[in-house]
């Protein structure tokens, strides 16, 4: 009877710790499983097994599978992006027949415009433009715009550079900057001595937003269409 007893002790013996962490075949087939183990090994034989040097690897190459998909994924948004034509408006055959890098050369410089309604400069060189734009009712705010212009005939497109960094003058400090709200416009210019016009047609202002958008549709020359007169400084 007493063997009897101690025989079934001996089978409901609980299991012991180092038992308990033993692992399963069904365990060691997991990430997590061959982890344990695989930590389980390092701390006893102070090597690296085998197992988890598949799993880094294999972890490895599928973050560089994740990124490059993601790197193409954004290449093909901007290539898309820039795919969109920008020249809405046709040429006229006038400056269609000018020598269009005689053309870039005259814009080449600093151009200034002004009313009793804004102050207006813009910087033209090497295809870039930086436009500023200084309303008289807000004597403390300047907006701005910079980017890249193209010439086509009497068609000029400014395309708005994505990152504006931070303007600032040092000479007044106080003086807020404010991007001009658009994308790309198109405009029709024309050229008399050293003077520039800039044509807006109604579609065309329409992609200028805020208070720039507005100052310009308010300077009407004799035939009612929002321009810009632009002197060469």
């Amino acid at each position: 009877m007493t063997s009897q007893l101690n025989e079934k002790k001996h089978q409901e013996k609980p299991q012991s710790p180092k038992d308990r962490k033993a692992k399963s075949p069904d365990d060691l087939q997991t990430s997590s499983g061959v982890m344990g183990a695989s930590l389980d090994i390092i701390y006893k034989t102070k090597k690296i097994p085998q197992p988890l040097i598949l799993l880094l690897l294999i972890s490895l190459v599928s973050s560089l599978l994740v990124g490059g998909l993601m790197a193409i994924a954004r290449n093909q948004q901007i290539t898309a992006k820039e795919s969109v034509v920008l020249q809405r408006l046709e040429p006229s055959p006038f400056y269609a027949s000018y020598d269009q890098e005689k053309l870039k050369a005259y814009f080449k410089g600093v151009w200034d415009s002004q009313t009793d309604k804004f102050v207006m400069s813009i910087r033209m060189e090497g295809g870039k433009f930086e436009w500023i734009v200084a309303p008289e009712r807000s004597p403390g705010v300047r907006h701005f715009a910079r980017g890249e212009f193209r010439i086509d005939g009497d068609i000029l497109v400014l395309e708005k550079k994505e990152n504006l960094g931070y303007s600032f003058d040092e000479q007044k400090r106080w003086i807020r900057y404010m991007p001009i709200p658009f994308d790309n416009i198109n405009i029709r210019y024309s050229l008399e001595k050293r003077n520039m016009i800039w044509a807006f047609s109604e579609d065309e202002l329409a992609r200028i937003k805020g208070v720039t958008g507005e100052l310009i549709s308010k300077s009407k020359d004799t035939e009612e269409n929002s321009i810009i007169v632009w002197k060469k400084r």
